[in-house]
């Protein structure tokens, strides 16, 4: 488990559980905090492929190593790091390196607005009182379907193959998750309101493990971020 403290307003955990089916965890998780903007990243190793933790490793580091380069004035171009780990993956020499991602970009000067992107079927979730609201798109043959159309690592994947969208939020919790999280999410729904709802984030961290660890089929990971305003409100609750 990592935790972060942050100081432009967010506070985020991040954790990544192996699935009981798995003999190495091929998911991954990568928060970049600048002073100017925030990155949160999920990948998904595609088990299928050859190498799916290798296309893990190399979409992370190329972001540790040049996500700077892809912000100017107040803009970030999601699009165009992660369509440079597209490339970075093309060009290694790890054949069939197949992940899937979420990412979720916040410019601090524009603070009122996500910027997202993915590939595949991990997930992007706002939480919002009793509401799990989906806010990504899943790359699968059909809705529920664990055949993926696209990731990063496939063939011929152009850049306009990477969507991002700008959306508006207010202070909600913003959770990212590979599938192997967000089929127990769907499953204990009510468990994980509660969650989301009655405990500070310093506790999540405990609860969200005792739901998932040795539960979990598929590797499980995710990136929750919470404003500071909505903890300082879970203080003053707690306190009455």
């Amino acid at each position: 488990m990592i935790e972060y403290k942050k100081m432009h307003g967010l506070n985020c955990i991040a954790d990544s559980f192996q699935g009981t089916s798995h003999v190495e965890n091929q998911d991954g998780f990568l928060v970049v905090d600048e002073q100017d903007y925030m990155l949160l990243f999920v990948f998904d190793g595609v088990s299928l492929s050859l190498h799916p933790r290798k296309g893990v490793e190399i979409a992370m580091q190329y972001i540790s190593n040049n996500h700077m380069h892809f912000y100017e004035n107040t803009t970030y171009d999601l699009t165009g790091l992660m369509y440079g780990v597209q490339e970075s993956i093309m060009q290694s020499t790890w054949e069939n390196a197949l992940t899937t991602y979420c990412a979720v970009c916040i410019v601090h000067k524009d603070s009122k607005f996500l910027i997202i992107s993915n590939l595949g079927d991990s997930r992007i979730y706002i939480i919002e009182q009793d509401e799990i609201i989906s806010v990504s798109t899943d790359d699968t043959m059909y809705p529920g379907s664990n055949i993926l159309t696209k990731c990063l690592g496939i063939k011929d994947l152009a850049r306009t193959d990477f969507r991002e969208e700008k959306i508006q939020w207010y202070n909600q919790k913003i959770l990212l998750c590979s599938d192997g999280f967000y089929s127990l999410l769907l499953k204990h729904k009510s468990e994980f309101n509660q969650i989301f709802n009655m405990h500070k984030i310093k506790h999540i961290k405990k609860l969200f493990k005792e739901i998932i660890e040795g539960n979990n089929f598929d590797d499980s990971s995710y990136v929750y971020a919470i404003s500071n305003e909505e903890d300082k409100r879970e203080k003053i609750k707690v306190k009455r």
